[in-house]
């Protein structure tokens, strides 16, 4: 791991606005490293990246050729039908910087992902996707259309990993996760659940070798195998910062994790 990497998953994504947790942090950093040890490589890429949290860090895991790409509406808020995000353009590249992101290989790209193609990815990535981050529109055609886009640019054993599946202000990510995976044509196979997200990837046997990597994240995460469409999926979660993941995604935490209240918070229970 890095020097920046390091930093950043300690401390540094806590300075950056979102909702993007610890447990993210450490289960995509594993992933990551799986893909390494079996010789997975390509681009990264984000639909929705808001100001950069989870971004941050899939740029962090690329290597020195590895391009990272960001989709985002940015300025064309009108067209943000669910009101899902609100990405900054201006505050993501400050936030690139001060997490010291090489500019030269990244692509950000102002896109409504519905007029997006698998060909147009592959262009701006420079070829295959290993890690694809799906957290832009969250109404159910929107998430159908852009896990086709994702599997249809990952590398062999690549991962896709959809955002807010679980989520119960979003119910469209779920219908449009299930309508696509039942729809007849796709071969993503689930491998973990984490933080409200699944990641999928699309060869069987790395189903198995991620799943048996997440586990040596033990004893800082919790596991339960279950089932979902039918195949075994690993189930991550942190139960000592239950609290601090459910308060993130607030408002109220917003205003106060930099102030007395949340620094108190936080010696209690780690962000």
């Amino acid at each position: 791991m890095n020097d920046n990497l390091r930093k950043y998953i300690t401390h540094g994504y806590r300075n950056v606005e979102g909702f993007f947790s610890y447990l993210a942090l450490k289960t995509i950093a594993k992933l990551s490293e799986i893909q390494s040890q079996n010789k997975i490589t390509g681009a990264v890429c984000e639909i929705g990246v808001h100001h950069g949290r989870s971004f941050i860090l899939l740029h962090l895991l690329t290597n020195g050729h590895e391009k990272s790409v960001a989709y985002d509406l940015f300025e064309m808020q009108e067209q943000n039908v669910d009101k899902s995000g609100e990405g900054d353009k201006g505050k993501l590249l400050f936030n690139l910087n001060k997490h010291k992101c090489d500019l030269s290989r990244i692509n950000v790209i102002l896109k409504n992902s519905l007029s997006l193609t698998p060909e147009q990815v592959l262009n701006d990535a420079n070829g295959t996707i290993k890690i694809f981050s799906i957290d832009g529109g969250h109404t159910s055609e929107i998430v159908y259309h852009d896990l086709e886009i994702g599997e249809n640019t990952i590398s062999n054993g690549g991962i896709i990993i959809v955002d807010d599946v679980f989520e119960d202000q979003w119910p469209g990510v779920s219908e449009g996760t299930c309508k696509y995976l039942l729809g007849g044509n796709s071969k993503l196979i689930p491998v973990a659940v984490f933080d409200n997200k699944v990641a999928f990837t699309n060869m069987q046997y790395m189903q198995e070798i991620y799943q048996a990597g997440l586990r040596t994240l033990a004893p800082e995460f919790i596991f339960k195998e279950s089932k979902y469409f039918g195949t075994k999926i690993l189930v991550l979660w942190n139960s000592s910062n239950r609290i601090i993941d459910t308060m993130r995604k607030t408002k109220l935490w917003q205003l106060t994790k930099d102030n007395k209240l949340g620094s108190s918070i936080r010696k209690i229970i780690k962000s």
